[in-house]
């Protein structure tokens, strides 16, 4: 009798499982609407299992110097209420995955109308979008739930889709293996270990796939260099400039606008800037060969025309004046904010 119930245990353990499935990942979803125009029309009340499909293929036809964009769904007229993602620019089709039921301002609206697709606009890259859908989550999101606290709590922007279901997952076969010891005081096969390599193996791949498209994206992008092993000009930037960007945008007043020194004209850096940090007013400095007194008087004229804060990348683009007060850094080796005062 003893052996049949420990069958019993782990088929309905199994079944939990399956079940569990149902609540951390959109296996089961209900379509809301869709278009394949930019635009999507609707009527309906925001839920946090709304979440929204897209199929766009971005073209770097002129292998322009963008690896990656951001891009954006937005669905009132408040600057807030818009969800971004990140798009590889890799000549590949991409299905992206928004889960803008997620977003705050997305549950605090009383009616959606439309759902508006913005694509960052940079000469040499062309878009092919297929379709954007909305979809409602069948069952209860206990993963957008969690997502939800967490991105609330610390203010970010967004959490892996793979992430909360794995760790939920893995906390379930735990909690199983435990309960079966518990009750019937022995265990022939530990099944934690192939089963959480199996779930991590799995809930990975998503991982893997992507590293492989941003390789693509950044070969297609600075092929020329990587052919002439100019390494040191196949990347301009911190590896995740999106939260640098994010930190920027958090550590500087509303409406305040801001002049960057940059060598060169760096297409990446300048477009996601300049597209996350609207509406803020940008100037791009260019300080390649110039003379410290060259880029004072840059940032002279910049003071006169509003962009008084100023943005450095690097120690080695840093200007020292008693003009220009530091207000903060990324990091202790990057990444500044500094005044710049008459």
């Amino acid at each position: 009798m003893a052996k049949y119930k420990k069958y019993i245990f782990i088929a309905a353990s199994v079944l939990a499982g399956a079940c569990l499935l149902l609540f951390i990942s959109p296996l089961f979803s209900l379509e809301v609407a869709e278009t394949g125009g930019y635009t999507l029309g609707l009527d309906i009340k925001p839920e946090v299992g709304h979440y929204a499909t897209l199929e766009l293929k971005a073209i770097n036809a002129e292998n322009i110097q963008f690896p990656k964009g951001t891009a954006e769904l937005q669905w009132g007229k408040s600057p807030l209420a818009r969800e971004r993602f990140d798009i590889y620019i890799d000549n590949i089709s991409h299905s992206y995955y928004v889960p803008l039921g997620e977003n705050a301002y997305w549950q605090g609206s009383e009616n959606i109308e439309a759902l508006s697709l913005s694509l960052p606009q940079v000469e040499g890259v062309e878009y092919q979008l297929e379709n954007i859908m909305l979809s409602r989550r069948a069952f209860p999101p206990l993963d957008s739930y969690i997502n939800s606290y967490f991105k609330y709590l610390w203010r970010i922007d967004g959490i892996n889709r793979f992430l909360v279901p794995s760790y939920m997952l893995l906390a379930f076969t735990a909690l199983a293996v435990i309960i079966y010891i518990s009750a019937f005081k022995k265990l022939g096969l530990n099944p934690v270990v192939p089963i959480s390599l199996m779930i991590l193996t799995l809930f990975s791949a998503y991982f893997f796939i992507a590293q492989i498209y941003t390789a693509r994206s950044y070969y297609i992008s600075y092929e020329h260099h990587i052919e002439q092993r100019d390494f040191s000009n196949t990347y301009h930037g911190f590896y995740d400039l999106r939260k640098f960007i994010s930190w920027i945008d958090q550590e500087l007043p509303d409406g305040e606008n801001l002049a960057v020194l940059v060598r060169g004209e760096p297409v990446y850096i300048m477009s996601e800037m300049a597209y996350n940090l609207y509406p803020r007013g940008i100037r791009f400095i260019n300080i390649s060969q110039k003379t410290h007194s060259e880029i004072m008087d840059e940032l002279v004229d910049s003071g006169k025309t509003g962009h008084s804060h100023i943005i450095i990348f690097s120690p080695e683009d840093r200007v020292e004046s008693f003009r220009l007060n530091r207000l903060g850094s990324y990091t202790e080796e990057a990444g500044f904010i500094y005044r710049f005062t008459e």
